[in-house]
Formats: structure tokens, C-alpha cells, sequence
């Protein structure tokens, strides 16, 4: 029994020993000024307001081979849904695009399989050409990539109503005549072979066009 006491009693007083040190130490290193060369120095820092400046995504060179190949948009409408929405419409030529052509078909047949489509939307601008292009990727149910190419300046009408109903009808057939780019209102069932895209949401677009209206304004 005594032996056990005993043990006991020799670790106890190692450990006062060991902690007894520590105490030392840490005394020493704050005379030292150990604490006083790592003191926090405080600061008053003001809140600065938000960025609300948005960014204007531009068409830089790993892009350029890509937007190269961009459908340009030939005409522009209107068109009324059968709920009385405004959409707009763009006419392209995707005779040399036969996967963009199909995409009708396609997404007729997903629709008809109660498959939702799965896309993205990027749009790019080109201020100093008057460009913006809209480039669409589709995943599903077909793997599709290709671009539009909007002229600022005739389509800025268009891109506005886009911008507010963040959906975008592409024509792929009968063009309108050169004499009739921008279209009245006319029926959405009238227009054949089209897609409809929901597009992402529109800030990118947004910024492109209060950049473009404010540089028009400035010059």
C-alpha cells in the first residue's frame, strides 16, 4: 500500500515539476517582451459600398475561333404566344449546321418523352464592332454547341425584349426579306422549325447593353 502511495506521490510531483516550469517560462517570455512584439494592433476600417457595377463579358482570343463560326442573325420579330406572352425571334441560316437544324425534331421528340432539355447560355460582346453573340450549349438530349451574331445596332430591340423575357426564339427556315428585318408582331404557331430557348439569366446581357447605350450616349 505504501508502495503505491509512494508512486503516486513521485508522478504528482513530476507533474507540479513539469507545469512549475512551464509557469516560469511563460513569465519569463512575457517580461521578455515576447507578447508585447506579437500585440494586435487595432484599426478603424470604414465599410466601403458595394460593387454594383456589372460585368461586361467580352469576346477575348481563347473564344475567337469559337465565335468565328457564329450564325448571324438575318431578321427579327415579335412573337405572341398563345397566353398573349411577347417573345422575340431571330432568323438564322443553319443550312451548313445540320446538328443545329435538327434540333427541332429533337427536342420535339424529348418533349414528347416528358424529357427536359439541359442547356447553357453564354453571351459575349464585342462593343467596338457592335457585336454581341449568344453562345448555346445543349447537353441534353442531344450534345450541341453553336452561336448567334447579333448586330447592335439592328437588333438592339430584340436583345432588349430578351433581356426582359430571358427566352429567345431561333427561326431556322424562310427568312424574312432583306426589306423586312424587323418584324411586326405575328403569331408564334406561324413560325416553323424553330427553337425555343430559355435563356440564363440575363445580367451578362444587361451589362452589355447599358455598356453599349452609355458609350452611344458619350460619343
Amino acid at each position: 500500500m505504501r508502495g503505491r502511495w509512494g508512486r503516486a506521490g513521485a508522478i504528482t510531483g513530476l507533474l507540479v515539476a513539469i507545469f512549475g516550469d512551464l509557469g516560469r517560462r511563460a513569465w519569463w517570455a512575457y517580461r521578455a517582451g515576447g507578447r508585447e512584439q506579437r500585440a494586435i494592433r487595432t484599426s478603424i476600417v470604414a465599410r466601403r459600398p458595394a460593387d454594383r457595377a456589372t460585368h461586361v463579358p467580352l469576346i477575348t482570343p481563347d473564344w475567337q475561333p469559337f465565335v468565328a463560326q457564329a450564325l448571324p442573325v438575318q431578321a427579327t420579330a415579335v412573337a405572341l404566344t398563345d397566353e398573349g406572352d411577347q417573345l422575340p425571334v431571330v432568323w438564322i441560316d443553319a443550312a451548313q449546321r445540320p446538328d443545329v437544324a435538327d434540333l427541332p425534331r429533337v427536342l420535339n421528340n424529348a418533349a414528347q418523352a416528358s424529357d427536359t432539355p439541359v442547356l447553357a447560355t453564354q453571351w459575349l460582346a464585342d462593343l467596338p464592332a457592335r457585336r454581341v453573340v449568344l453562345v448555346v450549349s445543349f447537353v441534353e438530349p442531344v450534345t450541341c454547341s453553336w452561336a448567334l451574331s447579333f448586330d447592335l445596332l439592328q437588333c438592339k430591340p430584340t436583345l432588349e425584349l430578351a433581356a426582359i423575357t430571358a427566352e429567345l426564339v431561333v427561326a431556322l427556315r424562310n427568312p424574312p426579306s432583306t426589306e423586312d428585318r424587323q418584324l411586326s408582331l405575328m403569331p408564334l404557331r406561324e413560325i416553323p422549325l424553330s427553337v425555343r430557348l430559355p435563356l440564363a439569366p440575363t445580367v451578362q446581357l444587361h451589362a452589355i447593353l447599358t455598356e453599349y447605350t452609355r458609350g452611344a450616349v458619350v460619343s
